[in-house]
């Protein structure tokens, strides 16, 4: 009975009339109309992202059994993923490269500093060996852009760091990788979840050796392999990265 009176007072607030259908002075085919075009658009945007978009990964390439001594703590590494969240990723950013992590050299051993998931309960802030996280990877795109500052790269203060984030967790909310299409100016945030680049850009900004322009979210994974990055005078990433040869 209730559902029979709420269908007729509905009703009774259309007006059809010149092919026009109006409910509370509200016409629904201009509604019907908009929201159309504005579905239709965002289609196209990501058709245009997904498949017409050029990959940005034309690096010379360097063997990695050649390069693994090289590596020191602050170099970058960047992966470019296929999968449905690859793609995800390379809708809000127009770039191929998706994740990233720092390596970090702990007596004689390497590591890979990210933020991640790889199963219930390997997820959030991880320190994984650096072969086992380039097995890991080792079906995709992994890049390199090594630091090179002449100041030695604040090891101490990322170790002190690393600590203190010890319980951080992934952000894999879609909406926050809308935040990297908006450079907004920094500000201290209280949080304890990042996605990957987030988290790259909050270390080099807290342990001093990014400026605090922008805050972590503007930050894509794009930018810290080819980017021009904020650092401090004596700080610097090489503007040539290169692709891992496995």
């Amino acid at each position: 009975m209730y559902l029979k009176i709420t269908l007729h007072f509905f009703l009774k607030k259309i007006l059809i009339y010149e092919k026009r259908m109006v409910v509370w002075e509200i016409d629904l085919w201009t509604v019907f109309i908009t929201v159309f075009i504005l579905v239709f658009l965002t289609f196209l945007f990501v058709l245009f992202q997904l498949y017409f978009v050029p990959n940005d990964d034309d690096f010379r390439s360097s063997k990695y059994s050649k390069i693994k001594s090289k590596l020191r703590t602050g170099d970058l590494l960047i992966v470019s993923y296929p999968s449905y969240r690859g793609k995800l990723v390379k809708i809000f950013t127009g770039s191929s490269w998706t994740h990233c992590g720092m390596v970090m050299k702990k007596r004689g051993k390497y590591y890979v500093i990210e933020i991640a998931r790889y199963s219930r309960d390997e997820r959030g802030l991880i320190l994984k060996p650096l072969d086992d996280w380039i097995e890991w990877n080792s079906d995709y795109i992994i890049s390199l852009r090594k630091y090179n500052g002449e100041k030695k790269f604040p090891k101490k203060k990322l170790q002190n760091l690393l600590k203190q984030s010890e319980d951080y967790e992934e952000d894999l909310s879609v909406v926050s990788w809308l935040k990297t299409t908006i450079r907004r100016r920094y500000y201290p945030e209280d949080k304890d979840y990042y996605y990957c680049s987030e988290f790259m850009a909050h270390i080099m900004q807290k342990i001093g050796i990014m400026k605090k322009i922008v805050i972590p979210s503007s930050f894509k994974p794009w930018e810290l392999l080819y980017g021009k990055l904020p650092m401090y005078d004596g700080y610097l990433y090489v503007n040539s990265p290169v692709i891992l040869d496995l």
